[in-house]
């Protein structure tokens, strides 16, 4: 749709729709990739995904190219194809959730009486909380779970550059 544009007044137009085209096809296919390829070796399995994945840096160049009047970068693109991996985060909350009633069953048993607590366990726990090492614990374990839910699709560097001159033909 990119070749449509005959003049300025087009041009807006068409990219918008070029831009819907490709976010639709980021959205739909470029993640469903990326997901059925986390965990795996991806250089296993480009040979399967090389000509779309050419095809693809072709078209976001050219829109790149007509949008802002210059190339994609390679790092622009291999970050165009990271994303966030949504059934992942969903169980990461899932088990926070559960992590999270499981913890007031056992305040409402120590509320209850039924929990038995000696005085040196009491004060190692409030020694434990010490606020800064719990802000530092939970960033940490923020960053890893942040690391486990991200995935991407391998972009490497001559399929980027075959990509350009299918563009520059």
């Amino acid at each position: 749709c990119l070749h449509r544009i005959k003049s300025e007044e087009d041009k807006a137009t068409v990219l918008g729709e070029a831009e819907c085209r490709l976010m639709d096809m980021k959205v739909k296919l470029w993640y469903y990739l990326a997901r059925e390829l986390k965990g795996e070796d991806h250089y296993q399995f480009i040979r399967a995904y090389s000509a779309g994945l050419q095809e693809w840096v072709e078209a976001l160049s050219f829109y790149h190219y007509l949008a802002y009047d210059k190339l994609i970068l390679f790092d622009e693109v291999e970050k165009v194809l990271v994303f966030e991996d949504k059934k992942a985060k969903r169980k990461m909350h899932k088990a926070k959730e559960e992590d999270k009633s499981d913890q007031n069953e056992s305040t409402v048993e120590k509320e209850g009486g039924n929990y038995n607590e000696s005085q040196e366990t009491r004060e190692i726990d409030e020694k434990s909380l010490d606020k800064e090492g719990c802000a530092e614990e939970m960033t940490k374990e923020n960053d890893s779970n942040l690391a486990n839910i991200m995935i991407s699709v391998t972009v490497p560097q001559s399929e980027y550059i075959l990509g350009l001159a299918d563009l520059t033909g």
